[in-house]
Formats: C-alpha cells, structure tokens, sequence
C-alpha cells in the first residue's frame, strides 16, 4: 500500500544519511585551537603561530640572536596576553586610536625612515607581513602606550593627594 510505500522510502532515505553522515563528519578538520584564555577574549594557535612567525621574521631582519623556536613561542604568547589585558583595560576607559592619529603616526613613521608610506608598505609586505596586520598592531601599541601614560599620569596624581 501507499502508506507502506512511504515508509519503506523515509526508511531508506534515513539510513542514506545515516551512512552519509560518518562520511561527512570524517572530512570535517580541526581549523583552530585556542591556547589561552583572556577573560572573555581568547587567543588562537593560528594566530600565536602567526604573529610567532612575525617576530622570527623580525629577529632574522635585525641579525639578532633567534632563540629556539618553544622559548619565543613562550614570551610572544606571554607578550599576546599582556596586550589582551592592557587593551581590555583601555577599551574600559575610553581609550581609542582613530584613523586619522593612526595614518599621522604611520607617516611619521615612514619619514623618519626616509621613505613614502606607499615605500614603508612595500617594505613591510617585503618582509612577509600584510600591512593591514602591521596597521593593526601599531593601533594596538599606540593605545597600551596612552594606557600607560594615563596610568603614570593616575599615579602621580594619587602620590600628591597623599603627600
């Protein structure tokens, strides 16, 4: 019969996906693990891998010492979670790089090395490193450096309501 019929297929059908499913499953790969968590923030193999890679890429430009490969693993990830608070506390109080301080310092940046800002991209791109991430991480150091301004600036104004 009909209802027979129907349930023979929806059987079948079910148990197509069933076999599919381990097959497809199967196929799914880890894309990211995360290594750390900062509060509510967390930081991910991929991108310690990364920016472990920039600084090797840095020490190699800078014919400095390269240490072995799980020492400055350690201290970029320690240097990773230092940052991830610092700028966790500065978004608390306000503390923010616009566009257009963050295009002033890059120009700066690039004049004090003698070289365009199209020169300066090049240059860093040369070295492996998209300029969109250098972009990034600059805003990141000026906003932990005006954190760090504000908070000697809140300490000698707490040392003088006490002397």
């Amino acid at each position: 019969t009909m209802k027979h019929i129907h349930k023979t297929w929806a059987t079948k059908f079910i148990l197509s996906l069933c076999l599919l499913v381990p097959l497809h499953t199967s196929a799914i790969q880890q894309l990211d693990r995360i290594i750390a968590v900062v509060n509510e923030d967390v930081i991910t193999e991929n991108e310690l891998a990364s920016r472990v890679s920039d600084y090797a890429s840095q020490l190699k430009l800078s014919n400095s010492a390269s240490p072995e490969i799980e020492a400055l693993t350690k201290q970029v990830l320690e240097r990773i979670i230092r940052n991830r608070i610092q700028l966790q506390l500065a978004e608390k109080l306000g503390i923010k790089i616009d566009d257009i301080s963050l295009n002033r310092m890059l120009e700066q940046l690039a004049s004090s090395n003698s070289v365009t800002l199209e020169q300066l991209k090049s240059k860093i791109e040369a070295e492996g490193i998209e300029f969109s991430r250098f972009r990034e991480q600059t805003r990141k150091e000026l906003i932990i450096k005006q954190l760090q301004q504000r908070l000697v600036e809140i300490g000698r104004a707490s040392c003088r309501e006490r002397v």
